[in-house]
């Protein structure tokens, strides 16, 4: 359920009632996370970037964690790659084939709230 927000136009000094939704703010930052610990540590495993990400996001939760992980997967933000001992190691995705889902994402692979809310 979406939520009401004040949004103030300091050009105009009004106010207007605009549409927020927390939570799908919550993912997008949680998922723009995964992405920044990525593109620093390229080939980081799964337990080390849950642990990255449950310290920079502001809820602790492990579940916010692996969501985050997921829809920057699904999305094709990141990709991986098995390594030893079948861990799975996480890299930015260049691949071309997944450039068709990231048509919804700005240069610095930044997500937005309408990407969450698209996502399966």
């Amino acid at each position: 359920m979406l939520e009401t927000k004040l949004i103030f136009d300091q050009a105009t000094n009004l106010s207007r009632i605009g549409e927020g939704d927390r939570k799908a703010t919550r993912q997008v930052n949680d998922v723009n996370a995964v992405v920044e610990i990525v593109t620093g540590s390229p080939g980081i495993n799964t337990k080390s970037l849950t642990e990255a990400v449950l310290g920079k996001i502001p809820s602790h939760n492990q579940g916010h964690a692996g969501k985050a992980i997921a829809i920057a997967k699904k999305l094709g933000l990141v990709h991986t790659v098995d390594g030893k001992n079948n861990a799975k190691l996480f890299h930015l995705s260049p691949d071309p084939a997944q450039a068709a889902q990231q048509q919804s994402v700005d240069t610095n692979a930044r997500v937005r709230v309408g990407d969450i809310r698209d996502a399966p």
